[in-house]
């Protein structure tokens, strides 16, 4: 069987996922302050998503890392 679309998911379903490979870049220190986080599904799969995240502290514009990940989805 496939894995679900986790785009199309409701919010309240759980998807279990994890790293298959990724890369990461810190670009800048990080502060002690709230830190925040998005990542965007580049492409999925049947089995493999391909995910881009970054971090920042005080402006989106100013990331303190990126990431992209290649993430095994395993299931529901």
């Amino acid at each position: 069987t496939s894995a679900p679309d986790v785009r199309k998911l409701p919010a309240e379903e759980v998807v279990l996922l994890t790293i298959e490979a990724g890369t990461d870049d810190y670009r800048r220190s990080g502060k002690p302050q709230d830190t925040f986080f998005a990542a965007t599904i580049v492409r999925q799969g049947r089995r493999v998503a391909t995910v881009q995240s970054t971090a920042w502290q005080e402006d989106p514009a100013r990331p303190i890392a990126t990431a992209n990940l290649q993430l095994l989805i395993l299931g529901s």
